[in-house]
């Protein structure tokens, strides 16, 4: 399991939205993982994963959780609404009790390695369910 991992901080952070430095798994929507460049760069459909190493607030676009694979080929995504996820962000991809992949999904080759996936792994278009646990979101992609 790749767990967000969230350093301690000794200010008091002011925004909601932001984290302080640490280790985390990066979702991005409208977006693909470019090999060339270890980067997400924007498309009109989809999503990347990728682990990400800094201070950073979250934009709209982005979610910060745990990813891990589990049997029967899930790959469960699990976030916080309060300070993983803008609520913009989430209005744009949950609709009628389905997280929404509008195009597929890629990950960086960490990811990959790290939940033995396979090279060309992709996400696939399409509706995904998910749990709600206080604020804790989980999304199941099979």
């Amino acid at each position: 399991m790749l767990a967000l991992i969230i350093g301690i901080s000794i200010q008091t952070i002011a925004s909601t939205n932001s984290l302080p430095i640490g280790i985390g798994i990066d979702f991005s929507s409208k977006a693909y993982w470019d090999g060339t460049t270890k980067s997400c760069l924007p498309r009109d459909k989809g999503c990347c994963f990728h682990i990400s190493i800094e201070f950073k607030v979250i934009e709209k676009g982005q979610i910060r959780g745990t990813l891990e694979t589990r049997p029967n080929n899930e790959i469960a995504f699990s976030f916080s609404k309060r300070g993983g996820i803008l609520p913009e962000t989430w209005k744009e991809l949950v609709n009628n009790g389905y997280f929404i992949l509008d195009g597929d999904g890629t990950f960086s080759e960490e990811i990959l390695r790290t939940l033995g996936l396979s090279a060309n792994f992709r996400l696939s278009v399409g509706k995904y369910s998910y749990t709600e646990n206080g604020d804790v979101v989980t999304v199941i992609f099979k």
